[in-house]
C-alpha cells in the first residue's frame, strides 16, 4: 500500500506486525563414536534448491537456523576440511557429492522450532601404508602415492617423506592407487609393474567405503642398472665422453649419460622396451646401435630393442669404428660447369636417409658417413635430382634402385658424380604427372610458359579462351607463325589486345563463333567440353562434325550438343576423361594449363618423353 508524505509534514502510525519465523535445530555427530563435532557447517535449501539459512556448530556441535518461513526444506551437513563425509537431512551420505534432490524433507511451521534434526557424519574412507624398496627393504624417501579415478583424473596424492609412509582420505568410491619414487619402477596397488602410466584394468580397482581403513605397503622396484662400455674398433682402447641412449618406446622413458674416461657408462632405466646407441658428433667416429650397426643420424629398428625389467643388465657394449668419406662432383648437364649448394643426400640399404652434405662453388662435395653401403641423390633448385648412377627422381621410383655405394672405414672413395639436368620450368618437377607433355609443347614453340625468372609453366592455372586461341594457332602453324593484324571484330577483344590477332584469325578459320553476338569473352575459363570442340576443329577440315554420341562418359549426357565432341576426343585417344569408375569427363570443370599441355600433345602427334 502506497504512503503519501507530504513536505515538513510527519506520516506516522505505520506499523508492521511480523509473523515470528521457524526454526530447526539439532547436532552433528560422529557415527562412529558419537563425538559432538563443533565448527561444521548446516546448510538449508529452500524447495528450489536455494541456500536459505545456514548455521555452524558450536562447541557442543549443536546448531541452530531460525528466520524460516513455514514449508518444507533440506539440510546438508559438511565440513570441507575435515575427514568426515558429507550428509543430507534424512541420513543420506553424499557419496560423490551432495545433491540436495535426495535429501529428506523437514517441515517448519512459523513459530516454532522444529527438532531434533541431528546428523551423523561417517569418516571418509581412509587409504594408508608404507613404500618400501623392493631391493634392500629400506623406506623410499620422497615418494610419491596417487589414488586415481577410472577416468584417469587424480583424486589425491601424497609425499612419503623421509619416513616413507602415507595417508590420504578419499570419498566412497573405486581407485587405483600408484606408488614412484625417484629411480624406482611405479608399482599399482596390485604389485603389477608400471612405466610412466599405469594401466586402470576394472577387475584391479580397489573399491572403498565410508568408515574403511585399508593398508597397502608399496615394495618398489629401483631402475636397472644397465651398463657397459665404448672402445675403438682398432686401437681397442676406450673411448671418453661418448653420449651413450638408451631409447624408450610407448610410455618407457628415455635415458642418456656419457662414457668416463675409460669408456665406462651406467645409465638406470625403467621396465621397459629400450633400444641402445652411442654417438660422439664432432670427431672421427662414427655412430652405433647396439648390437654393432654403424650409423649416423642413428635411429632404433624394433627388432634391436631390448626388453628391461628389474634386473641390472651388463655387456651393453659399443666397438666404434672411425668414419669413411664419399666424395664427387656435381655439375650442370648442359654447360659442364659445377653447381654451388647442390645437396647430396646418403641413404643407407634399406632406403633410409642418413646424412648429406652441399656442394663447394667448384660443384664438389665429401661427406662423413659410417662404413656400409649406401645409395645417393643430389638435387639442386631448377635441376632434375638424380639418384647415383644417372636415374632421374621420379615419384615412383625409390632411391634404392639406384647404383650401391661401399664405404670403408677411415679412407675416402671418389668419383661419385653427377650431371644434372635443368628443369624446364621451375614449377614443374621431375615426376609431376604432365611434365612429359608440358615439355613437349614447349620444344614444339607453342608456349613459353607464364614467367621467364624463374621460368614457371603455372600448371594449376585455368585456360583462358583468348590464351587457348594462340596455342591452337601455333599447334597448327608452328612457333614462328604471326597471324593477320586485328581490326577489331569482337567489342570485348580491341585491336590494341595483343591478343586480338589471335582471337580474330581462330574466328576467321571457324574454330569458334565468339560466345556471344560480337562478344568473345576473353578472359573467360576454358572448360574441358568446349576444349574438345575447339581440338577437333583444330585438327580437322573445314566443316567436320563428329558422329552421333552414344552416351560414352556417364556426366556427358548424348542430349548435350558437346557430346559427339567429347565422345569423339577420347575415341582418338587424346583424353580417357577424368574417371573409369563411373566413366566421366568433368565437362564443366575448366580445363587447366597442364591438362592443355596434354591435349595439344596428343591431338596434334608432338613427340613426348618419358620418366
Amino acid at each position: 500500500t502506497p504512503v503519501p508524505v507530504l513536505l515538513g509534514n510527519t506520516t506516522s502510525d505505520i506499523d508492521f506486525a511480523l509473523n515470528r519465523g521457524g526454526g530447526i535445530r539439532g547436532t552433528v555427530r560422529a557415527a562412529a563414536d558419537q563425538a559432538l563435532l563443533r565448527y561444521f557447517d548446516v546448510t538449508v535449501y529452500d524447495d528450489q534448491g536455494r541456500v536459505v539459512g545456514s548455521a555452524e556448530t558450536d562447541v557442543l556441535g549443536v546448531y541452530f537456523i531460525g528466520d524460516l518461513a513455514t514449508g518444507d526444506y533440506r539440510l546438508e551437513a559438511s565440513e570441507s576440511y575435515s575427514d568426515y563425509l558429507s550428509a543430507m537431512s534424512g541420513g543420506v551420505d553424499c557419496e560423490g557429492g551432495c545433491n540436495i534432490e535426495f535429501a529428506a524433507p523437514v517441515s517448519v511451521t512459523a513459530g516454532q522450532i522444529t527438532e531434533p534434526v541431528d546428523f551423523n557424519l561417517k569418516k571418509l574412507p581412509k587409504i594408508s601404508g608404507t613404500v618400501l624398496s623392493a631391493k634392500d627393504g629400506g623406506l623410499v624417501e620422497d615418494g610419491r602415492v596417487s589414488i586415481v579415478r577410472a577416468d584417469g583424473s587424480l583424486a589425491a596424492q601424497h609425499s612419503t617423506g623421509t619416513g616413507g609412509s602415507y595417508s590420504l582420505t578419499v570419498q566412497p568410491g573405486v581407485y587405483w592407487v600408484v606408488a614412484s619414487g625417484m629411480a624406482f619402477n611405479r608399482s599399482l596397488h596390485t604389485g603389477a609393474l608400471c612405466t610412466l602410466s599405469c594401466e586402470r584394468r576394472a577387475e584391479d580397482g580397489l573399491a572403498v567405503a565410508a568408515e574403511s581403513v585399508t593398508e597397502i605397503n608399496f615394495q618398489l622396484h629401483p631402475y636397472a642398472h644397465v651398463s657397459g662400455r665404448v672402445v675403438d674398433a682398432v686401437a681397442g682402447n676406450g673411448i671418453a665422453q661418448v653420449t651413450v641412449f638408451g631409447d624408450g618406446t610407448g610410455s618407457a622413458s628415455s635415458s642418456s649419460v656419457r662414457s668416463d674416461d675409460s669408456g665406462y657408462y651406467t645409465l638406470w632405466l625403467p621396465v621397459g622396451s629400450f633400444g641402445f646407441r652411442a654417438q660422439s658428433p664432432g670427431t672421427p667416429y662414427s655412430g652405433e646401435v647396439y648390437p654393432e650397426r654403424s650409423c649416423s643420424n642413428c635411429y632404433i629398428r624394433n627388432e634391436e630393442r631390448i626388453e628391461i625389467g628389474t634386473e641390472d643388465v651388463n655387456g651393453i657394449n659399443f666397438t666404434l669404428d672411425k668414419m669413411g668419406r664419399i666424395a664427387g662432383r656435381v655439375i650442370d648437364q648442359g654447360v659442364g660447369s659445377g653447381l654451388l649448394q647442390a645437396s647430396v643426400a646418403v641413404y643407407d640399404n634399406t632406403g633410409s636417409y642418413c646424412c648429406g652434405g652441399s656442394t663447394a662453388s667448384s660443384g664438389d662435395y665429401t661427406i662423413q658417413v659410417p662404413k656400409g653401403v649406401y645409395f645417393l641423390a643430389a638435387s639442386a633448385p631448377s635441376y632434375i635430382s638424380e639418384i647415383y648412377d644417372n636415374l632421374a627422381v621420379h615419384s615412383s621410383r625409390q632411391v634404392t634402385d639406384g647404383t650401391a655405394v661401399t664405404v670403408i672405414t677411415n679412407q675416402t672413395s671418389y668419383g661419385f658424380n653427377f650431371a644434372l639436368a635443368q628443369l624446364t620450368f621451375a614449377d614443374v618437377s621431375y615426376s609431376y604427372w604432365a611434365r612429359p607433355w608440358i615439355d613437349a609443347v614447349f620444344q614444339a614453340g607453342i608456349t613459353a610458359g607464364c614467367s621467364s625468372d624463374p621460368p614457371g609453366f603455372c600448371p594449376e592455372e585455368v585456360v583462358k579462351r583468348e590464351q587457348l586461341a594462340v596455342f591452337l594457332l601455333k599447334a597448327i602453324e608452328g612457333a614462328t607463325y604471326q597471324p593477320p593484324a586485328a581490326v577489331g571484330q569482337f567489342a570485348d577483344v580491341p585491336a590494341s589486345s595483343p591478343f586480338a590477332p589471335w582471337v580474330e584469325e581462330v574466328s576467321r578459320r571457324g574454330l569458334t563463333a565468339g560466345c556471344a553476338p560480337n562478344q568473345f569473352c576473353p578472359s573467360a575459363p576454358v572448360t574441358r567440353e568446349q576444349a574438345a570442340v575447339f581440338l577437333l576443329k583444330a585438327i580437322e577440315a573445314p566443316g567436320f562434325v563428329p558422329p552421333p554420341a552414344t552416351g560414352q562418359f556417364d556426366d556427358v549426357p548424348t542430349a548435350s550438343p558437346f557430346a559427339p565432341w567429347v565422345e569423339e576426343l577420347a575415341r582418338r585417344g587424346i583424353t580417357a576423361g577424368c574417371s573409369s569408375s563411373p566413366p566421366g569427363f568433368c565437362p564443366a570443370i575448366e580445363l587447366t594449363r597442364a591438362q592443355m599441355a596434354v591435349f595439344l600433345a596428343k591431338a596434334f602427334g608432338l613427340t613426348v618423353g618419358g620418366f
